[in-house]
Parts: structure tokens; sequence; C-alpha cells
């Protein structure tokens, strides 16, 4: 019962705390006269990216370094997944000729990479960071 309490203060938590940083990315264009899609472009991105970093860069110097690997798969699944997935469901995207042209088969050659390298023996190496 007492974990279902903690789960709802987290949630409120969360809410207030995304909910202050709207108002203050907004008050920080305004204020500094930057457009707003530059401030959600930085400053945005990067705080709701810091918790992955810190957990990724927290489980890698304690030696986990499969965490920090499936901290990062399981966060751009998500964000594929549950966000443009959710955007689809309220209206369209338009695609440019040039996503299946150029992006796409870049994106389907370097998740193949990743794949071999992690396949073969379970461990990314320099060289193999390197090339990636």
């Amino acid at each position: 019962m007492l974990n279902i309490v903690y789960i709802i203060i987290g949630l409120v938590f969360l809410i207030m705390g995304g909910n202050w940083l709207l108002k203050s990315s907004v008050a920080l264009s305004l204020r500094l006269q930057i457009p707003k899609i530059v401030v959600g472009m930085t400053v945005v991105s990067f705080a709701t990216s810091a918790p992955e970093l810190i957990v990724s860069i927290k489980a890698a110097l304690d030696g986990s370094p499969d965490l920090s690997l499936g901290n990062v798969v399981g966060s751009n699944i998500a964000n594929l997944g549950l966000v443009l997935g959710f955007i689809i469901l309220l209206g369209s995207i338009n695609v440019r000729k040039s996503f299946y042209t150029t992006d796409w088969p870049i994106l389907m050659f370097a998740s193949l990479l990743f794949f071999g390298f992690i396949y073969f023996d379970g461990v990314i190496i320099f060289y193999e960071g390197l090339v990636m």
C-alpha cells in the first residue's frame, strides 16, 4: 500500500516538474529573446534526457555497461514507439523523400553494424565504438 502512495507522490512531482520546466523554458526564451524552438531543442531536450544520462553513466562507472546499453536502447524504443505512435494517432506526419533514399538505409546499416558488433562477442571494444 505504501508503494502505491510513493508512486502517486512521484507522479505528482513529475507533473509539477514538467509544468515548471515548461514555464521556465518559455520565460527564458522570452527574457533572452530566443526563439522557443531553440530553447526546446537545447534546454528542454537536455532536461528530459538528463535522468537517462545519469543512470547510464552511473551504471557504466559501477561496472554494469549492460544497464547503460539497455537504458539507451529502451529509451529510443520508448520514444519511437510511444511518442511517435501517439503523435500519429492525433494526426499525420509528412515524410520527405530523402528519408527513403538516404536516412532509412543509413539507419538500417548502423543498426545492423551495431547488432553485428554485439552478436559475435557481446562486447563493444574501442575500435568498434570508433567505427560507429
